[in-house]
């Protein structure tokens, strides 16, 4: 892995980009809610003593609202081992189940242990054929009827028209292996210059952001 440098607000690797920043908590926020079923949307009813399995771990903005929400059963994966020591250091493996390991390599681990009642992905440094590998992982990995997946959807960040292809790329995709998929946009409060301070390259150029929301098709009432 390649060296990543952190401060309380960014999770920078060894070019200049970033992997994570503190202006995606919002949306992270509203994950969460999605996952746990605290976000107002007729497919996310309530789930209690849920389990959830988050892909990719970061500064650990989803999984403190994972936490928050109370799963019975919380899962980590994330492979980076300066983010590895960061999570040792601020306790997570008291509270949840960190494994240390790429999602491939994972999925065949008996401590994932599936299905999930909600699962999310965002991973850095990848590519389209890994993320329609973990698509194609979905079925083994969400339980059903009742499971929800969500993603970071940072696809095609640079360009609204492509971004929107992305979305209903993504959506006809998902289709094709028995998932309905809503993408609800979410105002993006303008972000400063300074936001960007010491970045290579800014990430973000859009007012507002299409959080994924992803259930098994026609689920029973």
């Amino acid at each position: 892995s390649s060296p990543v440098a952190f401060d309380e607000e960014t999770l920078v690797d060894a070019t200049g980009d970033a992997v994570m920043m503190e202006w995606e908590r919002p949306l992270m926020e509203a994950s969460a809610d999605v996952l746990c079923g605290r976000f107002p949307h007729e497919w996310c009813p309530p789930l209690d003593g849920f389990s959830v399995l988050n892909v990719g771990h970061g500064l650990g903005i989803i999984d403190t609202y994972l936490r928050e929400r109370q799963p019975a059963r919380h899962v980590i994966l994330e492979p980076h081992p300066a983010v590895l020591n960061a999570m040792r250091r601020d306790g997570w493996a008291e509270v949840a189940t960190v494994l240390p390991a790429r999602w491939q390599d994972a999925l065949d681990d008996p401590r994932l242990r599936p299905p999930f009642d909600a699962v999310f992905f965002d991973t850095y440094a990848e590519t389209w054929a890994d993320m329609d590998a973990f698509f194609r992982a979905l079925p083994t990995l969400l339980a059903k009827p009742h499971g929800r997946f969500s993603f970071f959807n940072g696809c095609c960040p640079f360009n609204p028209f492509f971004h929107a292809v992305s979305c209903q790329f993504i959506k006809l995709h998902l289709d094709n292996l028995g998932f309905d998929v809503d993408f609800v946009p979410l105002k993006v409060d303008p972000l400063p210059d300074t936001t960007w301070h010491g970045i290579r390259r800014r990430y973000w150029l859009f007012d507002s952001y299409h959080l994924p929301i992803v259930r098994w098709k026609d689920p029973a009432p």
